[in-house]
């Protein structure tokens, strides 16, 4: 009978674990793929008058997409940039205007 919070893996099979694991990111910091797939086109919608997400703003509202997708590929460099389980200084958040706050409240996003 398995105690509860042990650890079902011999030390054998730990050591394989972390050897996979090691191999894993070093092969994909050789060799790195896109976890999220292919491009394929920007979003936006306004999800407390649109959730069903039948309206895409991406067009209408240009700039607030590129501010997002600016986030995005940082926080995605940061992922690329540290390997799993590694200790990371967490970068300050950007500040926003209080206009900014309103705009991602009234899209529900806050």
């Amino acid at each position: 009978m398995r105690r509860a919070g042990r650890d079902p893996a011999s030390p054998k099979q730990r050591g394989e674990i972390i050897n996979i694991h090691q191999e894993l990111v070093r092969k994909f910091a050789a060799d790195p793929i896109d976890i999220w797939g292919p491009y394929v086109r920007e979003e936006l919608y306004n999800l407390s008058q649109d959730p069903r997400e039948t309206r895409n703003l991406a067009e209408s509202d240009a700039d607030r997409c590129k501010a997002l997708d600016e986030i995005l590929k940082a926080y995605k460099r940061l992922c690329l940039a540290h390997p799993p389980g590694a200790q990371i200084k967490r970068p300050q958040a950007p500040t926003m205007s209080e206009q900014e706050i309103r705009d991602l409240e009234a899209l529900g996003y806050l």
